[in-house]
């Protein structure tokens, strides 16, 4: 059986949601609260995902293992996340690059948590969630500061400003913190909102990431092609020269995609060998 041609990076578009810590505390404002003032731990109550391209959006909750209005008794039973923790796990394995929002700071890094706790408590070897293969990142937060200087890094201001179908929801059914007061204290007409809420997220992101991605360049997605031809990362493969990019040591043709304007350069460097044996790149003092 011939092996099937990689037409581009699998890219996952990824979000969760976690519980709230709960705790005895004497304050509102600039409290340190101490392990031993901790009653509940924070864990995830439900993830959003999707292939980048796909029209299905994978979603799992916990909502069939609330059984009380009391949240402690509800944080005892929803903690056990490992499911759906296994189940991120293998769609982080299978991905070639991750996508999401403060998604380097903040999501992979409470999976990768999470992937250790349940780990750290498996009694046998057969038990253990498998680590995800590593994976690039996409962080659209951060490209945004890289990039631009707009009035709030935040997905609900990008993604109200800049996109046209998918923005980031307010739920108004349950505005600030009432969500998740909601979901900790048992009511189930909370779910169906907690779903949308984290479908969109995920849907919003990764139009909000086609907004903006002519604008980084920072992972060449034509390693990830079995075809030879230079594809960008519209999918389009018209180019024209741009120029020249030049670095201390080298001078590279530069071109520019017609149909969204990101940038890519060659690989091989346009100065003769004579003019690289030349070169003088720094001053030793």
């Amino acid at each position: 059986m011939s092996k099937k041609k990689q037409d581009g990076p699998k890219i996952l578009v990824i979000d969760i949601e976690t519980a709230p810590m709960i705790g005895y505390f004497w304050g509102l404002f600039d409290q340190n609260i101490g392990l031993e003032q901790v009653l509940s731990d924070w864990f995830i109550i439900a993830f959003a995902a999707k292939w980048y391209g796909s029209n299905e959006v994978i979603y799992m909750d916990q909502r069939k293992k609330m059984t009380s209005e009391n949240p402690l008794v509800n944080a005892l039973k929803l903690s056990n996340d490992k499911k759906m923790v296994k189940k991120i796990a293998e769609l982080l394995d299978e991905a070639d690059i991750v996508l999401g929002q403060n998604s380097k700071g903040f999501d992979t890094k409470k999976i990768n948590s999470r992937i250790k706790f349940h780990n750290s408590r498996a009694k046998r070897k057969s038990d253990k969630i498998e680590i995800p293969s590593s994976y690039k990142h996409i962080d659209t937060m951060l490209l945004n500061k890289k990039h631009f200087s707009d009035t709030s890094n935040k997905l609900e201001y990008m993604t109200k400003t800049y996109n046209n179908e998918y923005k980031k929801l307010d739920h108004k059914e349950y505005p600030g913190f009432k969500m998740w007061g909601a979901v900790m204290s048992g009511d189930k007409k909370v779910w169906p909102v907690v779903e949308k809420y984290n479908k969109f997220d995920v849907l919003s992101t990764e139009e909000y990431w086609d907004n903006i991605k002519a604008w980084d360049n920072s992972i060449n997605f034509n390693v990830y092609r079995d075809e030879e031809d230079t594809v960008c990362t519209c999918g389009s493969k018209n180019f024209k020269l741009n120029g020249f990019s030049y670095t201390s040591v080298g001078k590279y043709r530069r071109y520019k995609c017609k149909d969204c304007g990101s940038e890519l350069k060659s690989r091989f460097s346009e100065l003769t060998l004579e003019k690289r044996k030349s070169l003088k790149t720094g001053t030793v003092r």
